[in-house]
């Protein structure tokens, strides 16, 4: 009887270990603190029994891509995020994860065919058929390029097939596009 009383104790103990393990898998919390040289982010994860944040250690923050496509997308204090430790402890080997957007960070679309991309007032947005890019300045860097049927700018025409008005021959200066 003792022995399996002992055992029961053992497993008892195991089963909070693995539990707490579990729990600390994937911690949810909101960005407190970023350090953005080094790549680092802490996490609100609690508050204490005062109402003061509880803040998580520095942990690094995963991109959404890193190889071929290689995306630099610094994480926003306020923003929901969660540190991801598979190993279930809290520490070196945790990174932080962002996570869905919400009231304090609202989604830049929710349309079901369109994916958008935005920082402050630019966005570019990409749909069937069709790419918008929009902020105060947009700059091209290199040679350009335009294939398609037409080219407008503020609704003048002024692809391959524009046309002049007060076209004179000789050196006399043409008209704007028409």
């Amino acid at each position: 009887m003792n022995a399996v009383a002992t055992e029961l104790r053992r497993l008892r103990r195991l089963a909070a270990v693995t539990d707490r393990r579990i729990a600390l898998a994937n911690l949810p919390g909101k960005v407190a603190a970023i350090d953005a040289e080094n790549r680092l982010a802490r996490l609100v994860i609690d508050t204490d029994e005062d109402g003061n944040p509880v803040l998580g250690p520095w942990a690094t923050w995963e991109e959404p891509g890193v190889g071929v496509l290689a995306m630099h997308t610094p994480l926003k204090v306020g923003q929901q995020a969660a540190y991801s430790s598979p190993s279930g402890t809290l520490g070196a080997g945790s990174s932080i994860r962002p996570r869905a957007h919400d009231d304090d960070n609202p989604a830049p679309s929710t349309s079901a065919d369109t994916v958008t991309f935005q920082v402050g007032a630019s966005w570019i947005t990409l749909n069937d058929g069709e790419v918008q890019i929009s902020g105060d300045t947009i700059r091209l860097i290199g040679n350009v390029e335009v294939h398609g049927a037409s080219l407008t700018h503020n609704g003048k025409n002024v692809g391959d097939s524009h046309a002049h008005s007060n076209v004179v021959n000789g050196p006399a200066i043409s008209g704007p596009p028409v």
